[in-house]
């Protein structure tokens, strides 16, 4: 359910995913599985902000995030989305916070897989608070790693942050190269 959950939100099929995600967190219940609990917290999340709905994911992340051992591998990742979430409310500064404190916690455990997509987000944060320099490092740091993995999908996604930050400041050429990288993996 979560692999199918997961293209569904790749391929834009939020309502989709957000169904599956319901069923993640039915069978979860019944067996007490807090790994399947937090995975759907993860991609729930992942629906709300990409459907634009932001102030729904407080209200779910706190509360997995509160009941979570500070170990559990998916933490960075959700502090992630949290810091995401905060972004789009206009919470700049608590949102950077959570965004870096994500980052180190990946960067600590060494979930280099995980890094990977907390650093697309730490990004995104940046960009949407105007941080230019700190956004262009995290997506540079964040391609590096995708492309030795090779993770395809997590290069794709910061090529396109990497765009939206070139057009941010007036860089319309080297957005359009960035953009069309992009979409030329997501094609692929």
């Amino acid at each position: 359910l979560l692999g199918l959950g997961q293209l569904c939100l790749a391929e834009g099929m939020w309502d989709e995913s957000s169904s599956l995600v319901d069923e993640i967190v039915t069978v979860a219940h019944r067996g007490g599985d807090r790994r399947s609990l937090q995975n759907a917290a993860r991609l729930r999340a992942e629906c709300d902000l990409q459907a634009g709905h932001p102030e729904e994911v407080p209200g779910y992340l706190i509360p997995v995030l509160d009941r979570a051992d500070e170990e559990d591998m998916l933490v960075p990742w959700l502090r992630s989305l949290l810091a995401w979430a905060q972004a789009q409310l206009g919470e700049f500064t608590i949102a950077a916070d959570t965004a870096k404190q994500a980052v180190g916690m990946a960067r600590d455990r060494e979930h280099q897989f995980i890094l990977v997509d907390v650093l697309h987000i730490q990004a995104m944060v940046a960009l949407q608070a105007t941080c230019w320099k700190e956004a262009a490092a995290a997506i540079e740091e964040g391609l590096a790693l995708a492309q030795s993995m090779p993770y395809p999908y997590a290069e794709g996604r910061l090529l396109h942050v990497y765009g939206r930050l070139h057009l941010a400041k007036g860089e319309a050429e080297l957005a359009h190269t960035r953009l069309e990288a992009a979409l030329a993996i997501f094609r692929r």
